[in-house]
């Protein structure tokens, strides 16, 4: 006789299943990264110097993100970002950027012209 899927008292899944890659990112996206999410308040804290660190101490913990997670998640989106925007074409940038200097040296004047 099979298993039943669900508990007889409290009708609890009785058969726990990893989560797909697309239900792990449902969850995340829906739990860590809606907009009442203990992220974004964290992110509006750390505008304010010292406001995450005072609220942390005074024992607000359930509020923000832990701070390792707030690290990490930190560093994703930089690394998210650098990413996307890397693509950017340089070139254009770079020549901007670069220019050589006429210098004139003389024994009683110096010049540079740009």
């Amino acid at each position: 006789m099979p298993a039943e899927p669900f508990c007889g008292r409290c009708g609890q899944e009785v058969l726990i299943k990893a989560p797909t890659l697309l239900e792990f990112i449902q969850h995340f996206g829906g739990h860590y990264i809606s907009t009442e999410g203990a992220l974004w308040r964290s992110l509006r804290k750390l505008c304010e110097p010292g406001a995450l660190t005072l609220a942390y101490f005074r024992g607000q913990r359930k509020s923000f993100v832990h701070p390792f997670r707030l690290y990490l998640s930190i560093s994703f989106i930089a690394l998210l970002l650098l990413k996307i925007f890397n693509g950017i074409d340089d070139a254009a940038l770079n020549a901007q950027l670069q220019f050589t200097p006429d210098l004139t040296l003389s024994a009683n004047s110096f010049s540079i012209k740009v």
